[in-house]
């Protein structure tokens, strides 16, 4: 493991600084900001930053911090009560004993203790009025994890949002984070016309550069003692492509390999490397979550590059704004190794065609000539996976212990043992076992699965 010298420094706000200084700059000038960006690409990392750090931009306003996950029901009613309640606890030592501090109680019990819509929306909106007019510096509301709320049946809250902004244009100010254009998670009256206020001030947020990727590596290598080298930054970048979730889990995922590589003094192929990452749970998981994002249309230009010509304009934009997309020019292609690879293995689940083998990595089912398997066992499914990632090449013995028993056991796995899981897997994808049509047997080699 390299030492810390070895590594470059974290850059100021690991590598979010300007982001979070563009947007300040913003809301010191009077404007709502949006943030957009894919999952977990650290839009909660530069929203806390903006209300934490004593950034020069920010000494004129007060910025307060709003989880919108932390709704205690998904209501108008429930989505004023987490902003009052924020609002009372940031500002509540600022303002102590003050009258302000005394009407935002009131107008806080005003608000949850009522059954009347109307109240609620009443206490609300004096809430903020008074918030406004009584602090002495612009109120910035940062309403993180929005997604859900621009998204649902709060649409009286969003038009109250939206009055409240136009009463006070010089005392309120609203910053957004989204996976998605505001525009682009619902439309009506309260929506669009929320939306409106954000103009021209939507920011996109993409994976780190190569520069703060590589210092985020060697701090997590450093700090928890992975066995992790400067070589592996070119690696780990090509599969995480920066975004700091898949970064966090290549890089726990490869020092695991090494680990167990070094135990026994063996090396470590990259092609073993990018098997066990396509199978690592927490790279995986990732992967799905960034892929539940897209929209249907989104999915499909990933899925068949020949509909990338016959999609409209506003998909592939939507695309590459939120950096999705290694590079502009056609075909298509998901903006690392691991989303890319996720994706091969759907459009394989997804063919039309009966015929073949066919592996759901997400669900772990397994169809044969179109009929759903009963699950299998750990081994075998291993085993399976290891052939299904090199569908139609042989597949020795040497790599079938690792991908299936683990390097550990690359000394106690004997040929017998292998071709007994062999045989059993073999028992349950083939019609008649003695005649097999897609788990073959390459004398002296290995083995291979066989597309139909």
């Amino acid at each position: 493991m390299a030492d810390r010298e070895t590594w470059p420094p974290l850059p100021p706000l690991g590598g979010r600084q300007a982001c979070v200084e563009t947007i300040a700059t913003a809301c010191a000038d009077g404007h709502c900001v949006s943030l957009v960006g894919m999952s977990n690409v650290g839009k909660s990392f530069v929203l806390r930053a903006l209300c934490r750090e004593p950034l020069p931009a920010t000494s004129g306003t007060a910025r307060v911090y709003i989880d919108c996950n932390l709704m205690v029901e998904f209501s108008d009613q429930g989505f004023y009560e987490l902003i009052l309640r924020c609002l009372r606890a940031s500002l509540g030592s600022e303002l102590a004993q003050s009258p302000l501090a005394r009407g935002l109680e009131q107008r806080y019990r005003d608000v949850v203790q009522t059954d009347n819509p109307f109240l609620a929306h009443l206490g609300f909106s004096e809430a903020l009025s008074e918030a406004a007019k009584g602090l002495g510096r612009r109120l910035v509301l940062v309403l993180d994890g929005f997604d859900e709320v621009m998204g649902g049946g709060v649409d009286r809250a969003l038009l109250n949002l939206r009055a409240l902004r136009d009463s006070y244009p010089g005392q309120l100010a609203y910053v957004t984070a989204t996976r998605r254009r505001l525009t682009a998670l619902r439309r009506g009256r309260g929506s669009d016309e929320f939306s409106e206020l954000f103009g021209h001030s939507t920011h996109f947020l993409g994976p780190l550069s190569p520069n703060a990727a590589t210092a985020l590596v060697g701090h997590l290598a450093v700090s928890n003692g992975l066995p992790i080298e400067p070589r592996d930054v070119p690696l780990i970048l090509e599969e995480s492509g920066g975004h700091p979730a898949l970064l966090t889990g290549v890089c726990y995922a490869l020092g695991r390999l090494r680990q167990e590589a070094r135990s026994i003094q063996r090396p470590l192929a990259e092609i073993l490397i990018r098997e066990q990452l396509d199978t690592d749970v927490a790279c995986q998981a990732e992967c799905d979550k960034l892929w539940q994002d897209l929209t249907p249309e989104e999915r499909r230009v990933l899925l068949e590059p020949e509909a990338y010509a016959a999609a409209d304009l506003a998909t592939f934009q939507s695309l590459a704004e939120r950096h999705l997309l290694r590079r502009a020019d056609p075909p298509p292609e998901a903006f690392c190794r691991l989303l890319a690879a996720y994706v091969r293995r759907q459009r394989i689940a997804l063919r039309p065609e009966e015929r073949g083998v066919r592996v759901d990595v997400q669900t772990g089912h397994v169809w044969v000539d179109g009929r759903q398997l009963p699950p299998l066992t750990d081994l075998e499914y291993r085993l399976l996976l290891l052939l299904y990632g090199h569908l139609d090449q042989i597949v020795d013995k040497y790599a079938v212990v690792e991908a299936v028993w683990g390097q550990s056991y690359i000394d106690e796995v004997d040929d017998a043992r292998i071709e007994k899981l062999v045989s059993r897997l073999r028992q349950k994808i083939e019609g008649d076992p003695t005649q097999p049509r897609y788990l073959l047997t390459v004398r002296g080699r290995g083995y291979r699965l066989v597309s139909p």
